[in-house]
C-alpha cells in the first residue's frame, strides 16, 4: 500500500510545471495537497483504492497525445516524439508500481543481467561498455554473433496488458 510518508515524499520531488491530463487536476494541486495532512490523507486513500484493488478511475482512462520536439527547431514529423499525458495521480501510482516491481525483482533476483537502468549500484552506461567488450571478444575469436538492442519504450500499445499484469503478479 501507499503510506502518507511515501505520498508526501513523491509529491515533493514532482515538478509543479509538469503538464497533466484534461480533468484539470494538475501537479500543482497534488503538491499543495501534500503539504496538508488532511488533504494528503484523502489523496492517499484515493491512490490506495486503485493501487491495492486495481480499480481504475474513469478520468484515468483518458489521456492526451502530444508531440514534442526531440531537437530544438527540428519540426520534421519524423523528428517529433509523441508522449501521452496522463492524470497526475495515475502517473504517480504508475511510478510506485514500477518502483515496487523493481524492488521485488531485485529481492527475488529475477531481473535480467543487462537490466541496469534504475537498479542500485548499476548504471545504464555500463551496458554500452559491456556491449563493446563483447563485440571485441567476438571479433578477437573471429566468431559470429547477433546482437539485438530492443527499446520497447515507444511500443506501449503493443504490450498485451493481461500478460503483463499476470507477470507483475
Amino acid at each position: 500500500s501507499i503510506t502518507l510518508e511515501d505520498h508526501v515524499r513523491a509529491w515533493k520531488k514532482a515538478k509543479e510545471r509538469t503538464s497533466s491530463s484534461i480533468s484539470g487536476l494538475h501537479f500543482g494541486m497534488f503538491k499543495a495537497n501534500s503539504t496538508d495532512d488532511n488533504l494528503a490523507a484523502v489523496d492517499v486513500m484515493m491512490r490506495n483504492v486503485a493501487y491495492v484493488s486495481g480499480f481504475v478511475y474513469s478520468r484515468w482512462k483518458k489521456g492526451i497525445n502530444v508531440q514534442v520536439l526531440k531537437r530544438s527547431r527540428d519540426f520534421d514529423a519524423r523528428a517529433l516524439r509523441t508522449i501521452l499525458m496522463l492524470e497526475a495521480d495515475s502517473n504517480m501510482n504508475s511510478k510506485k508500481v514500477g518502483k515496487d516491481v523493481m524492488w521485488k525483482g531485485e529481492r527475488d533476483q529475477s531481473l535480467a543481467d543487462e537490466n541496469y537502468g534504475g537498479r542500485k549500484d548499476l548504471r545504464a552506461v555500463e551496458i554500452s561498455l559491456n556491449q563493446g567488450l563483447t563485440c571485441d571478444s567476438i571479433w578477437a575469436r573471429r566468431d559470429r554473433a547477433v546482437i539485438l538492442s530492443n527499446d520497447a519504450k515507444g511500443c506501449f500499445d503493443r504490450i498485451v496488458h493481461m500478460v503483463a499484469y499476470i507477470c507483475l503478479l
